[in-house]
């Protein structure tokens, strides 16, 4: 590739990232509360919030990156603001070195990738999936083309990030990756490889050092990690979640047939780009096909349970081999005549109609995720108003890590529908005491007694006021 069909792309590949951006804040936005592993990670980078629900399956790196905006004071929207703007820096950044070494087909990928619905919706949520997607893809990119150990270098970096966040998937991404980069680069892989590794460890370093101070060692660590996740059919989880659908859902439903579909469409393309790039004797699409596949048997066959989200490194990493399929077609448009023209003109229509479609799925999730959030940021408030600066302590029947970041008060789980007892450890706590949930209370419970309040702005939910002790007279009176 000559240097101005090189600066042609790359400057591509920065118009993908800012229409991604915009794409968001049209069809998702940034203005919804916090979902309820949202609201574990902003509370555990808040100075100012206790950690709620910080469990030993999660990993410091992506609170850190949190760290900065919430520590200055930046609520919901504003996190959000942050995450859209270090994405779609990420996803030029990622997607840099494919270009470099693929021309139109990086940035086809990119169009592929963020083009599609988890991309979208994601892209401003709370989660550190995405980030480790676009590490991951960046790590590889990096490691592919690295000639110097400056190069080798960025790959260590983009891998510590992604490892940092979630060090299992960069393990699996980097077992993956290596051997393939040994068939690729033969003698001249070893440092990228290192490189690898190296970014590797400095997650897996964060993790046990983590695990010393607060989990009672690695072992231990990694006994409650899994120890406590319900036994599920993982499959059921990822054919569910690749549509935002509950895990009960009929498979049926056409959401999940059309997701189906997509992913389908996408595999066809990456097995297409595979060929392509081999008839090319570019060999590199092997990396990070190797490091996809190493991710999906993990989580299709061992995680517990899988949504959209989880799968973000799978089909980021599957679309450098689909851009080089897509980009293939686009220059088949020059012969439109062509039986292989037609072909390439239904690939891009075909490309552009689900496009489409995936943006009307990210704002119909938007929208249904922004209702529900409300009612628990609402909860949330009418708790601080009812404690009104006071000491507070609450259980509740539905996302209390949610309702605890809105009301400052101290949360706990608790379906007291159907426990007429309360936890030992909440009725000793100081201060009120409240109860939230949609359910009413059990028959003969503590809190069927307690007094009733019909929060604003969250319909169908009610919270349970305790009374308040009287505190003794200490004469006796």
């Amino acid at each position: 590739m000559n240097a101005t069909n090189l600066r042609h792309a790359r400057v591509a590949l920065v118009a993908v990232a800012i229409a991604w951006v915009v794409a968001q804040v049209a069809l998702v936005g940034v203005h919804r509360w916090f979902a309820w592993d949202e609201a574990v990670y902003f509370a555990k980078a808040s100075p100012d919030l206790p950690t709620v629900s910080w469990a030993a399956a999660r990993s410091l790196g992506f609170p850190a990156l949190l760290w900065p905006v919430v520590a200055a004071g930046g609520g919901a929207g504003a996190v959000r603001v942050e995450m859209l703007l270090v994405c779609g820096a990420g996803l030029v950044a990622a997607y840099w070195p494919w270009t470099t070494r693929l021309g139109g087909g990086g940035v086809a990928a990119a169009v592929l990738f963020a083009g599609s619905w988890p991309a979208l919706f994601y892209g401003t949520e709370l989660y550190p999936n995405l980030v480790v997607a676009l590490a991951l893809v960046g790590a590889l990119g990096a490691a592919v083309n690295a000639q110097t150990k400056r190069a080798a270098v960025v790959a260590l970096a983009f891998m510590a990030i992604a490892s940092t966040c979630r060090p299992t998937d960069a393990l699996l991404a980097a077992v993956g990756a290596a051997p393939l980069l040994f068939v690729v680069r033969r003698r001249q892989a070893i440092t990228p490889v290192t490189g690898l590794l190296g970014g590797v460890a400095v997650g897996w370093t964060v993790w046990v050092v983590e695990a010393f101070l607060d989990f009672g060692g690695p072992i231990e660590r990694f006994r409650t990690a899994f120890q406590n996740n319900a036994a599920r059919d993982p499959r059921r989880g990822v054919l569910t979640g690749l549509a935002h659908q509950p895990l009960t859902a009929s498979l049926s439903r056409s959401p999940i047939v059309a997701a189906l579909a997509w992913v389908a469409f996408l595999a066809a393309l990456a097995i297409a780009g595979y060929v392509i790039a081999h008839r090319r004797g570019e060999l590199s699409v092997l990396v990070a096909l190797a490091a996809a596949a190493m991710l999906l048997i993990a989580y299709v066959l061992y995680a517990p349970d899988t949504g959209a989200r989880f799968l973000l490194p799978v089909f980021a990493l599957i679309s450098v081999p689909a851009g080089i399929a897509l980009d293939a077609a686009r220059r088949a448009l020059a012969h439109p005549a062509s039986a292989r023209g037609v072909l390439a003109g239904a690939v891009c229509a075909l490309v552009a109609v689900t496009i489409v479609l995936h943006g009307h799925a990210a704002n119909a999730i938007a929208t249904r995720e922004r209702a529900a959030r409300a009612t628990d940021q609402a909860a949330g408030r009418e708790l601080a108003r009812l404690a009104h600066g006071r000491p507070c302590a609450f259980v509740s029947q539905f996302n209390y890590p949610a309702i605890e970041v809105a009301s400052h008060c101290n949360g706990a789980p608790l379906r007291f529908d159907r426990s007429p007892s309360l936890p030992r450890s909440f009725t000793r706590q100081p201060g009120l005491r409240f109860a939230v949930g949609p359910f009413p209370p059990a028959a003969g419970s503590r809190v069927a007694q307690w007094r009733r309040v019909q929060p604003v702005g969250a319909p169908g939910v009610s919270i349970y006021v305790a009374p308040v002790a009287r505190p003794k007279d200490p004469t006796g009176g």
